[in-house]
C-alpha cells in the first residue's frame, strides 16, 4: 500500500474512532479524533501529489495544499472551522458533531481527488 493510501486508512479509521467516542460522551477524544482524521486527509493529498509535507497543523497543511493543487474553498472551510472550534469541542456535544461533520466533508474531497 502507498503513503497516500496508508493516510487515507488512518484518515477513516480516526474518523470512525471519533464518531464511536461520541456515543459515548467522550468529547475531548471525539474531537481530536475529527482533528486527526482532516489531518490525515489532508496529508494523503499532499502525499498523492508526491509533496512531502513539513506542517502537521491544519492550518500548515491547507497552505502547503494551496501551493499544490486546487483545494476548495469549502474545504478550507470546513478544515479550519474544525480547527477553531477545539476549545470548544472537547467539553461540548454540538460542537464536537460540527467538527465530525467537518471531518467528514474534508474526507469525502480528499477519497474523490484521490480517485476512491
Amino acid at each position: 500500500m502507498t503513503k497516500s493510501g496508508e493516510l487515507v486508512d488512518q484518515a477513516e479509521q480516526a474518523l470512525e474512532s471519533a464518531r464511536a467516542n461520541l456515543e459515548t460522551k467522550n468529547y475531548e477524544w471525539a474531537f481530536g479524533r475529527a482533528r486527526n482524521s482532516i489531518e490525515f486527509g489532508l496529508k494523503a493529498v499532499l502525499e498523492y501529489y508526491g509533496k512531502s509535507f513539513t506542517k502537521s497543523s491544519i492550518t500548515g497543511l491547507i497552505h502547503e495544499l494551496k501551493n499544490t493543487s486546487q483545494i476548495p474553498e469549502d474545504i478550507i472551510v470546513a478544515a479550519k472551522s474544525a480547527a477553531d472550534m477545539e476549545g470548544h469541542a472537547v467539553n461540548n456535544e454540538r460542537f464536537c458533531r460540527m467538527a465530525i461533520t467537518h471531518a467528514d466533508i474534508v474526507l469525502k474531497w480528499v477519497l474523490k481527488t484521490m480517485g476512491y
